[in-house]
Protein backbone atom coordinates (compact mmCIF):
# COMPACT_ATOMS: atom_id res chain seq x y z
CA UNK A 1 0.00 0.00 0.00
CA UNK A 2 2.78 2.51 1.09
CA UNK A 3 4.44 1.74 -2.21
CA UNK A 4 1.58 2.21 -4.17
CA UNK A 5 0.85 5.67 -3.22
CA UNK A 6 4.72 6.31 -3.18
CA UNK A 7 4.27 6.07 -6.82
CA UNK A 8 1.13 7.78 -7.39
CA UNK A 9 3.32 10.52 -5.32
CA UNK A 10 5.88 10.57 -7.68
CA UNK A 11 3.70 10.27 -10.63
CA UNK A 12 2.29 13.40 -9.67
CA UNK A 13 5.52 15.29 -8.58
CA UNK A 14 6.65 14.60 -12.22
CA UNK A 15 3.59 16.34 -13.88
CA UNK A 16 4.33 19.43 -15.54
CA UNK A 17 2.32 22.39 -14.32
CA UNK A 18 0.43 22.86 -16.88
CA UNK A 19 -0.96 19.09 -16.47
CA UNK A 20 -1.11 20.11 -12.77
CA UNK A 21 -4.30 23.09 -13.81
CA UNK A 22 -5.60 20.89 -16.12
CA UNK A 23 -6.06 18.31 -13.33
CA UNK A 24 -7.31 20.74 -10.94
CA UNK A 25 -9.91 22.34 -13.52
CA UNK A 26 -11.05 18.90 -14.24
CA UNK A 27 -11.30 18.12 -10.45
CA UNK A 28 -13.18 21.77 -10.32
CA UNK A 29 -15.34 21.19 -12.53
CA UNK A 30 -16.43 17.66 -11.22
CA UNK A 31 -17.11 19.11 -8.05
CA UNK A 32 -19.09 22.09 -8.93
CA UNK A 33 -21.37 19.53 -11.05
CA UNK A 34 -22.03 16.51 -8.45
CA UNK A 35 -22.87 19.24 -6.02
CA UNK A 36 -25.44 21.19 -8.20
CA UNK A 37 -27.90 18.02 -8.86
CA UNK A 38 -28.04 16.83 -5.15
CA UNK A 39 -28.76 20.83 -3.76
CA UNK A 40 -31.45 21.03 -6.65
CA UNK A 41 -33.04 18.02 -5.50
CA UNK A 42 -33.01 19.21 -1.95
CA UNK A 43 -34.96 22.30 -2.50
CA UNK A 44 -37.38 20.65 -4.85
CA UNK A 45 -38.26 18.34 -2.10
CA UNK A 46 -38.67 20.89 0.29
CA UNK A 47 -41.24 22.93 -1.84
CA UNK A 48 -42.47 20.26 -2.50
CA UNK A 49 -43.22 18.86 1.19
CA UNK A 50 -44.28 22.73 2.31
CA UNK A 51 -46.85 22.11 -0.40
CA UNK A 52 -47.92 19.00 0.45
CA UNK A 53 -48.11 20.50 4.15
CA UNK A 54 -50.31 23.16 2.98
CA UNK A 55 -52.88 21.06 1.01
CA UNK A 56 -53.82 18.71 4.22
CA UNK A 57 -55.20 22.01 6.12
CA UNK A 58 -53.60 20.75 9.28
CA UNK A 59 -52.72 23.58 11.92
CA UNK A 60 -48.93 23.68 10.63
CA UNK A 61 -46.49 21.86 13.34
CA UNK A 62 -43.73 23.98 14.28
CA UNK A 63 -41.41 21.47 14.59
CA UNK A 64 -41.76 20.23 10.58
CA UNK A 65 -41.98 23.94 9.70
CA UNK A 66 -38.23 24.66 11.42
CA UNK A 67 -37.19 20.96 10.23
CA UNK A 68 -38.04 22.66 6.11
CA UNK A 69 -36.45 25.85 7.19
CA UNK A 70 -33.44 24.22 8.29
CA UNK A 71 -33.23 22.48 5.40
CA UNK A 72 -33.70 25.02 3.02
CA UNK A 73 -31.31 27.04 5.13
CA UNK A 74 -28.36 25.02 4.79
CA UNK A 75 -29.06 24.15 1.21
CA UNK A 76 -28.90 28.04 0.50
CA UNK A 77 -25.83 28.30 2.56
CA UNK A 78 -24.11 25.06 0.58
CA UNK A 79 -24.57 26.65 -3.11
CA UNK A 80 -23.24 29.73 -1.63
CA UNK A 81 -19.67 28.25 -0.69
CA UNK A 82 -19.68 26.16 -3.47
CA UNK A 83 -20.04 29.39 -5.89
CA UNK A 84 -17.65 31.11 -3.62
CA UNK A 85 -15.41 28.04 -3.95
CA UNK A 86 -15.46 28.09 -7.76
CA UNK A 87 -14.94 31.68 -7.93
CA UNK A 88 -11.93 31.73 -6.02
CA UNK A 89 -10.21 28.85 -7.26
CA UNK A 90 -10.93 30.08 -10.67
CA UNK A 91 -9.49 33.31 -9.80
CA UNK A 92 -6.13 31.77 -8.12
CA UNK A 93 -5.83 29.41 -11.05
CA UNK A 94 -5.75 32.75 -13.19
CA UNK A 95 -8.81 31.93 -15.46
CA UNK A 96 -10.67 34.67 -14.53
CA UNK A 97 -10.04 38.17 -16.19
CA UNK A 98 -12.24 41.29 -15.90
CA UNK A 99 -14.70 42.88 -18.30
CA UNK A 100 -14.10 46.53 -17.54
CA UNK A 101 -16.68 49.07 -18.50
CA UNK A 102 -17.43 52.38 -17.60
CA UNK A 103 -19.51 52.21 -14.60
CA UNK A 104 -21.92 54.31 -11.95
CA UNK A 105 -21.11 53.00 -8.83
CA UNK A 106 -22.78 55.16 -6.98
CA UNK A 107 -25.75 53.93 -9.20
CA UNK A 108 -25.15 50.58 -8.53
CA UNK A 109 -24.44 50.81 -4.29
CA UNK A 110 -28.03 52.13 -4.26
CA UNK A 111 -29.54 49.91 -6.48
CA UNK A 112 -28.01 47.21 -4.17
CA UNK A 113 -28.92 48.85 -1.05
CA UNK A 114 -32.86 49.17 -2.20
CA UNK A 115 -32.85 45.76 -2.31
CA UNK A 116 -30.73 44.82 0.65
CA UNK A 117 -32.42 47.21 3.06
CA UNK A 118 -35.82 45.96 2.76
CA UNK A 119 -34.26 42.60 4.20
CA UNK A 120 -32.48 44.20 6.50
CA UNK A 121 -35.77 45.29 7.90
CA UNK A 122 -36.84 41.86 8.56
CA UNK A 123 -33.46 41.50 11.10
CA UNK A 124 -34.55 44.63 12.52
CA UNK A 125 -31.47 46.51 11.25
CA UNK A 126 -30.99 49.45 9.43
CA UNK A 127 -29.17 50.07 6.58
CA UNK A 128 -27.87 53.66 4.67
CA UNK A 129 -26.65 54.34 2.21
CA UNK A 130 -24.16 57.59 0.95
CA UNK A 131 -23.22 58.97 -2.26
CA UNK A 132 -21.28 61.74 -3.75
CA UNK A 133 -24.32 64.42 -5.53
CA UNK A 134 -22.27 63.85 -8.94
CA UNK A 135 -21.85 60.57 -10.58
CA UNK A 136 -19.19 58.91 -9.14
CA UNK A 137 -18.70 56.40 -12.69
CA UNK A 138 -15.35 54.19 -12.88
CA UNK A 139 -13.89 51.52 -15.23
CA UNK A 140 -14.76 48.43 -13.49
CA UNK A 141 -16.24 44.59 -13.76
CA UNK A 142 -19.73 45.26 -13.16
CA UNK A 143 -19.94 41.67 -11.91
CA UNK A 144 -17.11 41.56 -10.01
CA UNK A 145 -18.43 44.70 -7.86
CA UNK A 146 -21.70 43.56 -7.16
CA UNK A 147 -20.47 40.21 -5.65
CA UNK A 148 -17.36 42.57 -3.47
CA UNK A 149 -20.45 44.73 -1.95
CA UNK A 150 -22.92 41.63 -1.76
CA UNK A 151 -20.19 39.66 0.24
CA UNK A 152 -19.48 42.81 2.59
CA UNK A 153 -22.88 43.31 2.93
CA UNK A 154 -24.17 39.85 4.16
CA UNK A 155 -21.13 40.05 6.71
CA UNK A 156 -22.47 43.13 7.80
CA UNK A 157 -26.00 41.63 8.51
CA UNK A 158 -24.31 38.58 10.03
CA UNK A 159 -22.26 40.73 12.78
CA UNK A 160 -24.98 42.72 13.87
CA UNK A 161 -27.32 42.23 16.18
CA UNK A 162 -31.37 43.39 16.32
CA UNK A 163 -31.54 47.33 16.86
CA UNK A 164 -27.60 47.31 14.60
CA UNK A 165 -27.10 49.45 11.47
CA UNK A 166 -24.87 48.77 8.52
CA UNK A 167 -23.83 51.86 6.39
CA UNK A 168 -22.23 51.74 3.05
CA UNK A 169 -20.79 55.18 2.11
CA UNK A 170 -18.93 55.93 -1.57
CA UNK A 171 -16.65 59.16 -1.83
CA UNK A 172 -14.54 60.66 -3.81
CA UNK A 173 -11.00 62.25 -2.66
CA UNK A 174 -7.92 64.26 -4.00
CA UNK A 175 -6.24 60.63 -5.00
CA UNK A 176 -8.57 57.76 -5.01
CA UNK A 177 -12.14 57.41 -4.41
CA UNK A 178 -13.23 55.09 -1.05
CA UNK A 179 -15.95 52.44 -0.72
CA UNK A 180 -16.86 51.82 3.13
CA UNK A 181 -19.00 48.99 4.30
CA UNK A 182 -19.47 49.46 8.13
CA UNK A 183 -21.36 47.78 10.71
CA UNK A 184 -22.13 48.32 14.75
CA UNK A 185 -21.64 44.39 15.53
CA UNK A 186 -20.02 42.28 17.16
CA UNK A 187 -16.96 43.03 15.91
CA UNK A 188 -13.27 40.59 14.65
CA UNK A 189 -10.08 40.41 16.28
CA UNK A 190 -6.99 42.55 15.05
CA UNK A 191 -5.30 39.54 13.75
CA UNK A 192 -8.07 38.81 11.51
CA UNK A 193 -9.12 42.16 10.42
CA UNK A 194 -5.02 42.33 9.03
CA UNK A 195 -5.27 39.13 6.86
CA UNK A 196 -8.75 39.03 6.39
CA UNK A 197 -8.60 39.24 2.20
CA UNK A 198 -5.77 36.22 2.10
CA UNK A 199 -6.64 32.78 1.01
CA UNK A 200 -2.72 32.16 1.93
CA UNK A 201 -3.30 33.38 5.68
CA UNK A 202 -4.01 30.76 7.97
CA UNK A 203 -5.61 32.19 10.89
CA UNK A 204 -8.25 31.71 13.35
CA UNK A 205 -12.03 32.63 12.29
CA UNK A 206 -14.41 34.99 14.36
CA UNK A 207 -15.95 33.33 17.65
CA UNK A 208 -18.72 31.69 15.75
CA UNK A 209 -21.00 32.33 19.04
CA UNK A 210 -21.16 35.79 18.23
CA UNK A 211 -20.25 36.04 14.48
CA UNK A 212 -22.44 33.45 12.62
CA UNK A 213 -20.41 33.91 8.93
CA UNK A 214 -19.56 31.03 6.73
CA UNK A 215 -15.83 30.11 6.10
CA UNK A 216 -14.49 33.46 5.14
CA UNK A 217 -14.25 32.32 1.58
CA UNK A 218 -16.26 35.43 0.31
CA UNK A 219 -13.74 37.77 2.06
CA UNK A 220 -11.23 35.96 0.41
CA UNK A 221 -12.78 35.81 -3.18
CA UNK A 222 -13.55 39.62 -2.41
CA UNK A 223 -10.04 39.94 -2.17
CA UNK A 224 -8.96 38.30 -4.95
CA UNK A 225 -11.72 40.35 -7.35
CA UNK A 226 -9.65 43.20 -6.10
CA UNK A 227 -6.67 42.62 -6.88
CA UNK A 228 -8.13 41.90 -10.37
CA UNK A 229 -9.22 45.17 -10.13
CA UNK A 230 -6.71 46.92 -8.90
CA UNK A 231 -8.53 48.33 -5.63
CA UNK A 232 -7.02 48.12 -2.65
CA UNK A 233 -9.28 46.12 0.45
CA UNK A 234 -8.75 46.92 4.25
CA UNK A 235 -10.87 45.73 7.05
CA UNK A 236 -10.67 47.89 10.66
CA UNK A 237 -11.43 47.54 14.15
CA UNK A 238 -13.95 50.32 15.33
CA UNK A 239 -15.61 51.56 18.57
CA UNK A 240 -18.27 49.63 17.89
CA UNK A 241 -18.17 47.65 15.34
CA UNK A 242 -16.00 46.64 12.15
CA UNK A 243 -14.87 48.81 8.94
CA UNK A 244 -14.15 47.64 5.40
CA UNK A 245 -12.63 50.12 2.89
CA UNK A 246 -12.00 49.74 -0.57
CA UNK A 247 -9.35 51.84 -2.15
CA UNK A 248 -10.34 52.67 -6.09
CA UNK A 249 -7.25 54.46 -7.82
CA UNK A 250 -8.53 57.54 -9.25
CA UNK A 251 -7.21 56.83 -13.17
CA UNK A 252 -10.09 54.37 -12.88
CA UNK A 253 -12.59 57.23 -12.75
CA UNK A 254 -13.82 58.43 -16.17
CA UNK A 255 -16.45 60.94 -17.02
CA UNK A 256 -20.42 60.50 -16.92
CA UNK A 257 -20.81 61.16 -20.34
CA UNK A 258 -19.04 58.11 -21.39
CA UNK A 259 -20.84 55.57 -19.19
CA UNK A 260 -23.29 55.19 -22.22
CA UNK A 261 -26.04 52.22 -22.05
CA UNK A 262 -26.78 50.72 -25.97
CA UNK A 263 -29.38 48.75 -24.78
CA UNK A 264 -33.07 49.45 -24.74
CA UNK A 265 -35.48 49.40 -21.69
CA UNK A 266 -36.27 45.35 -21.88
CA UNK A 267 -32.65 44.97 -21.20
CA UNK A 268 -32.09 47.60 -18.34
CA UNK A 269 -35.31 45.89 -17.09
CA UNK A 270 -33.40 42.47 -17.15
CA UNK A 271 -30.10 43.98 -15.70
CA UNK A 272 -32.23 45.19 -12.46
CA UNK A 273 -34.22 42.08 -12.33
CA UNK A 274 -31.00 39.83 -12.27
CA UNK A 275 -29.05 42.41 -9.80
CA UNK A 276 -32.33 41.62 -7.38
CA UNK A 277 -32.13 37.97 -7.42
CA UNK A 278 -28.39 38.60 -7.01
CA UNK A 279 -29.13 40.51 -3.91
CA UNK A 280 -31.71 37.91 -2.48
CA UNK A 281 -29.55 34.78 -3.14
CA UNK A 282 -26.54 36.21 -1.29
CA UNK A 283 -28.66 38.24 1.59
CA UNK A 284 -30.91 34.53 2.46
CA UNK A 285 -27.47 33.09 3.63
CA UNK A 286 -27.77 35.65 6.30
CA UNK A 287 -29.46 33.90 9.69
CA UNK A 288 -32.58 35.09 10.04
CA UNK A 289 -32.96 35.92 6.05
CA UNK A 290 -33.75 31.92 4.94
CA UNK A 291 -37.45 32.90 3.93
CA UNK A 292 -36.87 36.34 2.45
Amino acid sequence: MKQGRAVSDAALENRTEAEKDRIRAMLLDSIAGEFVQPLNLIGMERDYLQVYLARRGDAPDEKIAAALNGIGSAAVQLNRLLSNCVELLNCLQGSTAPVIVPMDMGAVLEDICADGAKMAELLDIALTVKTPEEPCCVCADQTMVQRILLNLLSNALRACAPGGHVSMTLCRGTKDVSLSVEDDGCGVPAAFCAHAFDPAFEQEKPNRERYLGGAGVGLYLTGEYCRLLGWKPEMRQTKHGTRVVLQIPREQLVSGEKVVFHAGSGARQLRSEALRAAVRQELCTVPGLENA
